[in-house]
């Protein structure tokens, strides 16, 4: 049910909260005759290791004729970040399936362990039944956090925060919403692996709060900065490049963490930066 606790071998869950919408934004309408179900949900890695965790994979919504919905493409502001999740680390997001208007009795359904060789460990939670006493997942971050300054290195790739810097208008065209403001982070990657390395912002690098909630690059900000970080060709064998990724936040939001994968699909490179 919402707000219940449900353990697995790796991790806790929580779906903390469950709406419906014909629209996520002015611009994404659920079909003719469907509708957005939107379920907050929240994990945390209870473990001494790095997990990988996928929305995509994980999670399926069953109706009351069983009828099942995959995730949609769609998502709210708030989307639930995949990837891997590190000891003591929380993630918390929305994930959006589009079903029926007539449809009703939802059960999410979330594999705790997907791999060929793991055996099926399967939660399923009641969405339209709450907890008298919903229970909240707090981070406690289980590996060493570095601060702005430091650098890191993994298997030839070095990762430098170098300072960072806050604003609420950009350009002309460029500003911050009310209550909300640019953090802008300022790095460093250097390459020392023997060949040609590419980085992502997208994909490699996000911005995460306490509470578990991760924010993407804000990219037509990020257009806005002179020095913004280049990831359009690979950076050469025994060079360094640095550059600056912006992100839209709520005003004074912290602790704050940025955080970056050094290799996709690959746990235990998942490194934190606290920035304040």
């Amino acid at each position: 049910m919402v707000g219940e606790l449900i353990e697995g071998d790796a991790l806790q869950l929580v779906v903390e909260d469950v709406s419906t919408t014909r629209e996520l934004d002015e611009f994404t309408e659920a079909d003719a005759g469907n509708e957005f179900l939107v379920v907050r949900l929240a994990y945390k890695n209870i473990s001494d290791e790095f997990h990988s965790v996928s929305g995509w994979l994980s999670t399926r919504v069953r109706d009351a004729e069983a009828y099942i919905y995959d995730q949609s493409l769609f998502g709210t502001g708030e989307s639930l970040n995949d990837g891997e999740i590190a000891p003591g680390e929380v993630e918390r997001g929305d994930v959006v399936y589009e079903v029926p208007e007539d449809a009703s009795e939802f059960v999410l359904k979330f594999d705790f362990e997907r791999g060929l060789f793991e055996e099926l460990e399967r939660a399923t939670i009641d969405l339209e039944a709450e907890s008298d006493d919903p229970h909240v997942l707090e981070q406690e971050l289980g590996v060493e956090v570095y601060e702005i300054g430091d650098s890191v290195e993994h298997e030839g790739t070095t990762v430098t925060v170098n300072e960072i810097a806050t604003e609420t208008q950009l350009d002309d065209f460029t500003e911050a919403e009310d209550g909300f403001e640019y953090l802008i982070v300022d790095i460093t990657v250097g390459n020392e692996t023997g060949e040609e390395h590419r980085v992502s912002t997208i994909l490699q690098m996000q911005l995460k709060d306490q509470s578990g909630l991760s924010y993407g690059e804000d990219f037509g900000a990020s257009t806005a900065l002179d020095r913004a970080f280049d990831e359009g060709s690979p950076i050469a064998d025994g060079d360094e490049r640095r550059g600056q990724i912006t992100y839209e936040i709520e005003d004074g939001l912290e602790p704050l963490y940025w955080v970056f994968e050094f290799a996709l699909f690959a746990d235990g490179d998942k490194t934190f930066w606290q920035l304040r």
